[in-house]
This record gives structure tokens, sequence and C-alpha cells, in this order.
């Protein structure tokens, strides 16, 4: 039953889904072009072939972390493009977390801080993280005191917003994030409330049309039908072990719950009942003497 339920899933996947979107994206050209179109007043020749869910382990028992697609380029600009489908409450710290591994991933041993690469993160998010309705939020270190001075230390983290509605970004990169909530490619324009806006460049049109085609090959492609089914299920088996788990637990601290409560409200009753009938006791000695 599940099997079935997570195969009618698979053949409904789109480039939302992070396991599809790193296999799409973990073919060079693709990545190269979409980082070019999340950051394009960077000059950027070339990238190394992206890694995906490229593991990164701060030390032996030391939390370690999964990139979804990384990336250097002929700069030595390191990129983590990270797909964010649910907003699981931790995302700034957590970006944090992931610029501060790309810097103990690229500086080898023995190197001078200076040696340390620019560092851009990137969450892909079909959901406002921020609320307050930008495509892009872009995130950099500044004084508090003197907003004008910036640490310039490399570091960027950067959440895109695929339900924006505010803010300058180019008409390429709002196409790819319409293409990321709607799963169509767009024909020749952005359309919001029937209003055609900024036309769409054509090599844009064709890169996420390469992406669509990408999507759809790779639903087709059984290797990895089978390795999505398999993750899928050994996800739900653990989430049905915690659940039972859970119940149990609960069930466990609201027995012993019930009798503190149980023995704590004897206790009052006692106590009431105690002075009760002393009183009637100390009453009735009283008149008899």
């Amino acid at each position: 039953m599940k099997e079935n339920y997570i195969s009618i899933q698979w053949e409904q996947l789109t480039i939302a889904n992070r396991f599809l979107f790193n296999k799409v994206f973990s073919k060079k050209n693709l990545c190269l072009k979409l980082i070019r179109l999340i950051l394009p007043d960077l000059v950027i020749d070339d990238i190394s072939t992206p890694v995906t869910e490229k593991d990164q382990k701060e030390s032996i028992d030391g939390k370690g972390i999964r990139f979804d697609v990384y990336a250097i380029d002929n700069h030595h600009r390191a990129y983590d493009i990270e797909m964010q489908v649910l907003n699981t409450l931790e995302l700034q710290r957590r970006s944090r977390y992931y610029a501060g591994m790309i810097d103990q991933a690229e500086l080898s041993q023995g190197k001078h801080y200076s040696s340390l690469v620019d560092s851009y993160v990137v969450f892909i998010c079909p959901f406002d993280l921020f609320g307050k309705g930008y495509y892009q939020y872009t995130f950099r270190a500044f004084c508090v005191e003197e907003r004008q001075i910036e640490l310039h230390d490399g570091a960027t983290r950067i959440f895109l917003n695929a339900k924006g509605t505010r803010g300058e970004i180019s008409a390429g990169l709002r196409a790819f994030l319409q293409y990321i909530i709607s799963g169509r490619v767009p024909v020749i324009a952005n359309e919001e409330n029937g209003i055609i806006k900024d036309p769409v460049p054509k090599e844009v049109l064709d890169f996420l049309q390469e992406v669509d085609r990408e999507v759809r090959k790779a639903r087709k492609n059984k290797q990895w039908r089978a390795e999505y089914m398999n993750a899928m299920l050994y996800l739900q088996d653990a989430e049905e072990q915690g659940k039972r788990i859970g119940e149990q637990r609960g069930i466990e601290i609201g027995e012993q719950r019930g009798i503190e409560i149980g023995e704590q409200r004897g206790i009052e009753i006692g106590e009431q009942r105690g002075i009760e009938i002393g009183e009637q006791r100390g009453s009735e000695i009283g008149q008899n003497r």
C-alpha cells in the first residue's frame, strides 16, 4: 500500500522536491546557469562539477551536515544551494552553521584566515520565511552601531521566496521562482493577475525548458525511482516508529502524572477530612465537659 502511494507520488514530483532538485542540478551546465541566475552581479566563467548531498563532518563526534548542491567557481568562491520545502523554524541558524562548515571544508590545514573563500549559502523556499513579501532576502554582516559599515567577511546568505511579490529581481529569476511553485515553464512572460510584465529572456526560457526536460527524464530513471522509494519507505517507517515510541512514552508519563495527581488529591482530601473529624471530635469533647 505504501509502495503504491510512493510510486504515484514519484510520478508527480516537481523540481521543488529536494531529491529531484539534487539529481537535476548535479549537471554542471544547469548548476552554473542557476548560480548565475541567482547571483547576476558575479562574473562566473566556470564551476567545479557539482557535488550533491555532499557530506561535511565537523569532527569525529561533531554534528555533520549534507549540502544539497555544492560547487566552487573559477574564482574559488563556494556555493551551497538548498531546496527547502518546509519551514523547520531554524533555517536562519542552520544557514549560519552551513556557512561555517563551508569555511572548514575549504580552509586547508595550516592556511591563513585570509585564504577563506567567499561563500554563498542559498535557500530556495516556496514560503516567505520572514513574512515581508520579498522575492529575495540577502544577508551579510554589518556593524550594529554604524550600519553603513559592512564586515566584509566574505559570507553571504540568501533566502529566496518563491511566493514573493516585492523587491527588485530579474525577470528570469522571477520566472524560475514561479516554476518552483507551478512546475510549469512560462511561455513568454511573467504574468501576475492577468497582466504581462517583464518578458522572460530567451536564454532563461531555454534554461527552464532544459530543467523541465531533465525533471521528466529523471522521473523515468528506474534507479533514481528505486532510491527515492527506499528513502521514503525508510523515513515513513522511522516516523511510524517514532510515533509509537512517543505514544508509549506519553502513556507512561500520563499514568505517572495521574498517580501523582491522585496521591496529591488523596492527601488533600485526607487532610480536609482529618480536620473535619478533629473539629467534630473537639466539639464533642467540649460539650461533654
